[in-house]
């Protein structure tokens, strides 16, 4: 039945499944983890985390060990009854994490009022990903893997995010396809990737790409709103310096796009001719 239902889960487009034992009983996760690798997806193993005697660093360290040697590929330290403290978190998360090398998730919740103090404190010892009832906070660890799309009307993947995907698959491990249906010429900035150093064959609708660990800075080329939007990003995650020129494209749909890049930490300026 647990394989059947990972399975299903997975072919209708699941693609982390989180597992948990009340009991923290690997023998009790094996099936589930073997049956998520199986078929391609990522299998989350959640510690159920709790206070007692036997409930030590040490406990928690060594079945986080566990969870890994069994194929896990990642760990989610989850706290229902929000019985976490700051300090603790900071002490656990820090243990884990020089104990194994898949990433570590905290989930906690309010209900004692140290919430967000807990998540801080995970996140200043190190962890990958913090989530909460309806949000999400991660960090990259490795690169994406590749993902292929084709856009469609609504509710299909939409033609306006078509570039900026594009930019994350040029950086993405592995090779994918974009496939445009709804408009005509939406590919002029696949020459202007390329001169980042971008990998992209084009076949009628379809741009085939080959991701690369890296992109080298160079002076590009706006051709319309989305292919700007998609350059910046590019050139934000290339090595060196970069120019986008032609930026009014840019401002017909991105309001002052580089003011709210800088205060995620971007160096961007916008330099007047």
């Amino acid at each position: 039945v647990v394989e059947y239902f990972v399975q299903k889960s997975i072919a209708n487009g699941i693609d982390i499944i989180r597992i948990f034992d009340a009991l923290n009983d690997i023998r009790n996760l094996e099936t589930a983890v073997k049956a998520a690798n199986k078929e391609g997806g990522h299998a989350q193993i959640a510690i159920s985390f709790t206070l007692g005697e036997t409930f030590t660093t040490e406990y928690y360290v060594n079945y986080a060990k566990q969870i890994e040697a069994i194929g896990a590929k990642s760990i989610c330290l989850k706290d229902m009854a929000a019985l976490l403290t700051p300090y603790h978190t900071y002490e656990l998360v820090k243990a884990i994490k020089e104990a194994v090398s898949i990433p570590v998730d905290i989930h906690t919740h309010y209900t004692s009022g140290l919430a967000s103090m807990c998540l801080l404190k995970g996140i200043e010892a190190g962890a990958d990903i913090v989530t909460g009832p309806d949000w999400v906070r991660a960090r990259m660890t490795e690169r994406p893997r590749a993902v292929s799309v084709r856009t469609m009307p609504h509710p299909g993947f939409p033609t306006d995010m078509q570039a900026q995907f594009m930019t994350l698959d040029v950086l993405a491990e592995g090779t994918s396809s974009i496939t445009e249906t709804i408009f005509e010429n939406r590919f002029m900035h696949v020459p202007e990737l390329q001169r980042l150093g971008a990998r992209i064959s084009i076949s009628d609708h379809t741009a085939v790409v080959e991701g690369v660990e890296k992109l080298s800075g160079a002076t590009v080329m706006a051709t319309d709103l989305r292919a700007s939007a998609s350059l910046v990003i590019a050139a934000l995650a290339a090595e060196g310096e970069s120019t986008v020129d032609r930026i009014y494209h840019l401002d017909r749909g991105y309001e002052h796009m580089e003011t709210k890049l800088r205060a995620l930490g971007a160096d961007i300026v916008r330099v007047s001719e």
